[in-house]
């Protein structure tokens, strides 16, 4: 049990405060808003009229055409439809609130 105890009170369980005795972290990746998604334009060049946020069947931003005629955008057209608007390769799509959005992340 004398080993355990010593486990606990700091040896070999990581906590060497020498420069360099710990792994260093990649720097943390903040998002950068590029602006509003304006997926009209997306969904049209799809073949679709127009887009828009609904609750049923599952929440998320559709494509639609004539009214009741829908498809729902997965998250990598989503992500296709921001940098499509935007012309740049690492936008993604988040919902803010129930609007698209597009972001980059630095």
């Amino acid at each position: 049990m004398a080993g355990v105890g010593l486990l606990f009170a700091g040896v070999g369980g990581g906590d060497d405060d020498r420069p360099g005795a710990r792994g260093s972290r990649p720097p943390s990746r903040r998002r950068s808003p590029r602006g509003p998604g304006h997926f009209t334009e997306y969904c049209k060049s799809l073949g679709w009229e127009w887009v828009a946020y609904r609750e049923t069947p599952q929440p998320g931003a559709y494509c639609v055409r004539r009214a009741d005629d829908t498809m729902l955008l997965t998250a990598a057209q989503r992500n296709a439809g921001c940098r499509w608007r935007y012309g740049v390769p690492e936008a993604r799509h988040y919902f803010k609130d129930k609007s698209n959005y597009c972001y980059t992340t630095r």
